[in-house]
C-alpha cells in the first residue's frame, strides 16, 4: 500500500516553481514589448493623419470643380479636426462655408496648422480671400512636436518639404 505521500508525489501538475518562472518571463516580454508598441502606436497615428488630411484636401478640390462652387475648410478644436463646406455666391465675406458638408478627426494629440485659410475655387484651385491663386503652409505636430511640414500650392498639391 502507498504512502499518501508517495500518492501525492505522482499526481501530475504544474510547480509554483514553474508559474513563478513562467510569469517572470512573460513580465520581461511585455517590459520590452510595451514601450516599443507605444512608439509603433504613435507613428501610425502620425501617418494615419497625413493621409486623412491629404485626401480630406483632394475631396474639398474634387468637391469644388463638381459643384462648381468654392469649398472653405476650417480648422476647430486647435487644428484636431478640420470642417469642409461651400461657399455659394454670394461669397460670405469673412470666408465662411454656408453649410458643413464633412469632418475630418485627426488621431488624439495630433494637431494640422496652416499658414492661411484653405479654400478651393470653383476650377479646384488654392485661392486666397480675394481669389487670387496662392500657397500655404502646412504644419503637423504631434505632442507639440512638428513631425512634418508641406507646402499647398495653388494647383491643390501638397509637396512635403
Amino acid at each position: 500500500m502507498k504512502h499518501r505521500y508517495q500518492i501525492l508525489r505522482s499526481e501530475k501538475g504544474v510547480s509554483l516553481t514553474e508559474i513563478v518562472a513562467t510569469v517572470a518571463v512573460i513580465g520581461l516580454f511585455l517590459a520590452v514589448a510595451i514601450p516599443s508598441f507605444s512608439s509603433l502606436n504613435r507613428s501610425l497615428n502620425k501617418r494615419a493623419a497625413r493621409e486623412s488630411f491629404e485626401a480630406f484636401l483632394r475631396r474639398a478640390q474634387a468637391t469644388a470643380i463638381k459643384d462648381s462652387t468654392r469649398i472653405v475648410l476650417t480648422s476647430a478644436s486647435g487644428g484636431n479636426s478640420y470642417t469642409m463646406g461651400p461657399d455659394y455666391p454670394p461669397y460670405n465675406t469673412p470666408i465662411n462655408p454656408d453649410v458643413t458638408s464633412a469632418r475630418l478627426n485627426l488621431p488624439k494629440n495630433i494637431v494640422i496648422v496652416s499658414s492661411s485659410r484653405i479654400v478651393f475655387d470653383s476650377r479646384g484651385q488654392f485661392v486666397d480671400a480675394s481669389g487670387l491663386p496662392t500657397s500655404a503652409s502646412i504644419t503637423m505636430a504631434s505632442y507639440r512636436s512638428s513631425f512634418a511640414s508641406a507646402s499647398l500650392y495653388s494647383t491643390g498639391g501638397l509637396v512635403y518639404n
